[in-house]
């Protein structure tokens, strides 16, 4: 297959992904909220919208693969073992720790304070939506960023492919998101790990998962999204603060990855 033609499939999934989530924003807008604003995001019909678009950006690619490339979804790599599980786990454990240490850290120096939220029954199924919203979200980017568009860059080489799918994850989020330097370097950073964690070990549900528990602290230690958190803070978690946790976590992550599957 002809160079070219590859990039035309790759660029025509993310054609398709920036379709869906345009439709997106005039819903939102019509619905009267702003999906640049994280609390919006936290409502029961915009978390049920975004599952939906989840759901047809997956499915859209599956229709892609199956009529263009003539292969099934399962082709972008699904294997998920217990030793697989393991490195999910303690990624997760890892971002969680280190998180909760920054967060101590601050609250003990006076940046900022911090307490235990508080839960009620009743605000455990609206947090589980949120949730559930959250992992749908960070599925649908692998398939689309780190499965079809790498499988589609993989002729010009893992650097390429690097670039290229961490520059379009990138920007993609200027969609629907406030955009600032530090914020570009955070979904850089993000992008170039969640990169390297599916060359290491194949699968993009590891991918995923990682993906979605990374995202999970943000919300529930880091209160990004003002609702469903763990801890409150007294202040907004300051952006220059996430940007060295992440800097850390990226480059610690990566190479555990590396180690752990290829070592």
């Amino acid at each position: 297959m002809a160079a070219w033609q590859v990039m035309g499939r790759g660029l025509l999934a993310v054609f398709s992904l920036t379709g869906w989530s345009v439709l997106a924003l005039v819903l939102v807008r019509r619905m009267g909220l702003d999906m640049t604003d994280y609390r919006a995001r936290t409502s029961a019909p915009f978390l049920g919208l975004m599952g939906l678009l989840n759901l047809l950006i997956v499915g859209t690619l599956a229709l892609q693969l199956h009529v263009l490339d003539a292969r099934p979804l399962s082709d972008l790599g699904f294997g998920l073992d217990g030793r697989s599980l393991r490195f999910v786990a303690l990624a997760g454990a890892i971002a969680l720790v280190a998180a909760l240490g920054l967060v101590g850290l601050l609250h003990a120096r006076g940046a900022l304070r911090a307490r235990w939220g508080t839960w009620t029954p009743r605000t455990l199924p609206h947090a589980a939506l949120g949730y559930l919203a959250l992992f749908s979200a960070a599925f649908s980017e692998e398939v689309v960023f780190r499965g079809y568009l790498g499988m589609n860059l993989a002729p010009w080489g893992t650097p390429t492919a690097l670039v290229v799918s961490t520059a379009v994850f990138t920007v993609w989020h200027f969609l629907t998101n406030r955009v600032s330097w530090l914020q570009v370097l955070n979904w850089a950073l993000g992008g170039a790990l969640l990169f390297g964690v599916y060359q290491a070990s194949g699968s993009l549900w590891v991918a995923a998962l990682v993906h979605f528990l990374l995202n999970l602290v943000n919300v529930v230690v880091f209160n990004y999204a003002e609702s469903f958190s763990w801890i409150t803070l007294d202040r907004p978690f300051r952006l220059s603060w996430k940007t060295g946790y992440t800097v850390t976590l990226a480059l610690g992550l990566t190479l555990l990855a590396r180690l752990y599957f290829q070592g």
